[in-house]
């Protein structure tokens, strides 16, 4: 799937593998998302999934912020349903966990083994016979919250079904980011829109999701800010980068005191407006806006020209390579003219031998022989 910005609300295809996706992006308010916890715990679990460093509390106390503005990449529980159908596996590892971890969002599984439907039919027997199951210790052993989550009764054999079981916004989740709009103390003029969190879930992060969702906030949650900032783990530059934003230390200095407890950490920022950075109406504050906003321009002036250098450089080694191939063939075609010149001195020669002048130039045959060819 190209890049393009994402509509609310809306379902939008994606490639996944050989096959299609469809995903719709749904926006969460701190007030909205306060009152459906079912998405907190979602959120919670995908970015501990990706940020496996930072506590589960801390994530919790983040979210639980006022003025956060959450976009979500959900799946159609339609499709979450009929992949549980052809994988049980998936279905069952809500159970398969201790209470204070989460599932693996990855998609390792072999496809030649086996994808739970046996091991569907020993829960269902141990759902409905208990201790006189004959599968109770296995079950027990794989999965080890069934007891805790389920009363273990007949009716809870819809935990095992992929058409009657409840979905969890986790189960539907794909990958989400956080906002929070904050101002500069230093500058209070000055609007940003901080990226706090962002993550896809592993198995799809070759649909492009993230950079679809990162280029949709930009778009249409940044209208009253003056510049998108975020701090990126140092793996993750490259994939900012490709988003429109920059690292230069310069530009992003005066983001720094929005967070300190990051490390490892690369600040990295989009100019959204070039206004609203001045510290005042007074001489030097004017100066100061006007450099930074030059500054700005010629940050992003200088990353475009290293692009269109990267691509010259591109070009020439094409060229360089054309110049090779054709330097190969000319030392060919001279091997080739010497070899017809040793050729018309053996027959000269062994007409000379036998007593028989020649009377055809050497040049000129060669000439010849080159011109049939």
């Amino acid at each position: 799937m190209s890049l393009k910005f994402l509509e609310y609300d809306k379902d939008t295809e994606f490639q996944y593998g050989s096959k299609s996706i469809n995903l719709r992006l749904v926006k969460l308010t701190s007030a909205s998302a306060a009152q459906q916890p079912d998405y907190i715990d979602a959120l919670v679990d995908l970015y501990h999934h990706i940020l496996p460093n930072v506590s589960i509390l801390d994530l919790r106390k983040d979210l639980s912020s006022p003025d956060l503005v959450h976009l979500l990449l959900m799946r159609l529980e339609s499709d979450v349903r009929t992949e549980y159908q052809a994988k049980p596996t998936r279905m069952l590892r809500r159970f398969e966990y201790p209470e204070t971890q989460f599932e693996d969002f990855s998609d390792d599984s072999d496809p030649e083994e086996d994808q739970g439907q046996e091991m569907v039919l020993k829960v269902e027997d141990f759902i409905r016979n208990r201790r006189r199951s004959q599968f109770e210790k296995q079950v027990r052993n794989k999965f080890p919250r069934l007891e805790q989550t389920l009363k273990l009764e007949k009716s809870d054999l819809q935990f095992i079904n992929s058409e009657l079981i409840p979905l969890r916004k986790r189960d539907l989740l794909v990958g989400a980011l956080t906002l929070k709009n904050v101002k500069l103390s230093d500058f209070p003029a000055t609007n940003v829109c901080q990226l706090l969190y962002i993550g896809v879930r592993t198995r799809f992060q070759q649909c492009k999701c993230g950079r679809n969702l990162l280029r949709t906030a930009i778009q249409y949650e940044t209208k009253a800010a003056d510049a998108f900032f975020t701090f990126a783990g140092s793996d993750a530059v490259r994939f900012f980068r490709r988003c429109g934003m920059t690292d230069d230390p310069l530009l992003c200095g005066r983001f720094q005191q929005l967070d300190e407890d990051w490390t490892d950490a690369v600040p990295m920022v989009k100019m959204i407006k070039n206004e609203g950075f001045g510290v005042g109406k007074d001489l030097y504050g004017e100066f100061q806006n006007f450099m930074y906003r030059k500054y700005a321009a010629e940050a992003y002036m200088m990353k475009s020209l290293c692009e269109q250098n990267e691509e010259l450089k591109g070009k020439i080694d094409e060229v360089q390579k054309e110049k090779d191939q054709f330097e190969q063939q000319l030392a060919l075609e001279k091997a080739r003219c010497i070899m017809y010149e040793q050729l018309v001195q053996t027959l000269e020669d062994q007409l000379i031998s036998n007593g028989i002048q020649p009377k055809v130039n050497q040049d000129e045959i060669v000439s010849k022989v080159l011109k049939r060819k």
